[in-house]
């Protein structure tokens, strides 16, 4: 009997799902409607490239900023210096006809559609599986309560829209839609290339070159139109994009040392000594951890047409992408895609499931970011995360807990057993002795 058919079974899952729907109405597009800060500056920005002009000017993009909005207009709103490719601001221009407060408004309507639709898909999909409504409930309560999608619709990022593009592109590969796998593949590409490079490695790991060919054409004709559009300023305003970039990395949220690390999510910032950073450092780790990754799916190179091979080795390419390259904390929501593959495909065993609870928190409420607000009214939390070590592994638990999943990933990819999910060791001779190309003697 499952647990979802058994007596109460049904009535917790409903509160689950009430409880999450209210956390994440409350993190999500509550606060969206008001902040959406990160979504200004490129709403901005898409307006001026809408003109022909520079985009990248900071000047410009205020300017226009104040113009959009609606009476009164809000002046004291950041925004933020632009460095995105030209390739969002396209994707965004739909926006730009709109004003500040409608477009803000409309943004989180479609931050909050989008992954409902993946999810939707993906669970009508997989309706035929083992135990197919209590995993489909993990997944709703795990989507709805997943802080850093609460957090990327509450600041406007685009990080929602690629990753739910993304998502659906291995549903439809799936299903061999491969032109519209493509077409949406390269719309996540061109919003979020780093959070598109482990599902564009994947498959190519897997051979899927139609949508990856469809892909390239897509962002081909785009880039073909930014440069029509743009003429001979082309190269100023990418050369002034790429001077804001080199700007964010110095002294903004890019560089390790920045007050502002415990937003990030990837290595670097847990390399950052009391007395120095040393870039070498981060640089040898995400080498070492390539490298692991490299001999296992070498190893299981025979073997990658079993689905669980295929979620462990889409998951470590996620993982792997999230620590190597900067990421904000809104990007861990990239990882909701091969949580549902593993919540359908995987099985655990006790030990393993509170393993997983017990890195669950930091996916539920940010921690880091919590502790730094409260230091400011608990002498006690400034106390601690002042500390230069503990302080900084405390703010970085994410981060922590990200590294921890990736060796835990690698070790099951090592395991053959645990990869192949056998239940007995019968099975597990004779696929093992299929994959190594061994004979079976008959009985």
């Amino acid at each position: 009997m499952s647990i979802a058919s058994r007596p109460g079974g049904l009535l917790m899952g409903v509160l689950l799902v009430l409880l999450a729907a209210a956390e994440f109405a409350v993190r999500g597009p509550m606060r969206a409607v008001e902040q959406g800060n990160d979504f200004s500056g490129l709403f901005a920005a898409s307006r001026v490239f809408r003109h022909g002009e520079n985009p990248y000017e900071q000047n410009l993009v205020e300017t226009e900023f104040i113009a959009a909005q609606d009476d009164p207009p809000d002046t004291s709103r950041p925004v933020h210096r632009q460095f995105y490719p030209p390739y969002v601001m396209v994707l965004l221009l739909p926006f730009s006809f709109l004003s500040w407060q409608k477009a803000r408004f409309a943004l989180a309507v479609v931050n909050c559609v989008l992954p409902v639709l993946a999810l939707a898909l993906y669970l009508w999909q997989h309706r035929a599986a083992d135990q197919a409504v209590f995993r489909s409930w993990l997944c709703i309560v795990f989507l709805l309560a997943l802080a850093p999608l609460h957090t990327g619709i509450a600041l406007g990022q685009p990080v929602v829209g690629a990753v739910a593009f993304l998502f659906l592109s291995i549903l439809l590969v799936e299903k061999e839609r491969f032109l519209v796998a493509g077409v949406l593949l390269a719309l996540a590409t061109v919003m979020k290339l780093l959070l598109a490079l482990p599902i564009i490695a994947y498959f190519i790991l897997r051979g899927r070159w139609r949508p990856l060919t469809v892909c390239a054409a897509v962002v081909l004709v785009i880039s073909v139109g930014v440069l029509m559009w743009w003429g001979n300023a082309t190269p100023d305003y990418l050369s002034m994009a790429a001077a804001n970039l080199q700007k964010e990395r110095l002294s903004g949220p890019m560089n390790p040392t920045d007050a502002h690390y415990y937003h990030r999510v990837d290595l670097a910032p847990l390399t950052v000594l009391p007395s120095a950073y040393v870039p070498a450092v981060p640089v040898g780790i995400s080498a070492a951890l390539t490298l692991a990754l490299a001999v296992a799916l070498f190893r299981l190179r025979r073997r990658m047409a079993e689905p669980e091979v295929r979620v462990l080795t889409l998951s470590a390419f996620c993982l792997l992408s999230l620590m190597i390259f900067y990421h904000g904390y809104y990007d861990v929501f990239l990882l909701f895609i091969p949580a549902c593959y593993a919540i359908f495909t995987l099985r655990f065993t006790r030990k393993q499931v509170v393993f997983f609870l017990l890195l669950l928190p930091p996916f539920l409420f940010p921690i880091g970011t919590a502790l730094h607000v409260l230091k400011d009214s608990m002498s006690w939390i400034r106390d601690i995360v002042s500390l230069p070590v503990l302080g900084r592994l405390l703010s970085l638990n994410l981060n922590i807990v990200l590294l921890a999943l990736f060796v835990w990933v690698l070790f099951r990819m090592w395991a053959p057993r645990e990869v192949r999910g056998c239940r007995d060791r019968e099975t597990e001779r004779i696929v093992g002795a299929r994959s190594r190309g061994i004979p079976l003697s008959r009985r």
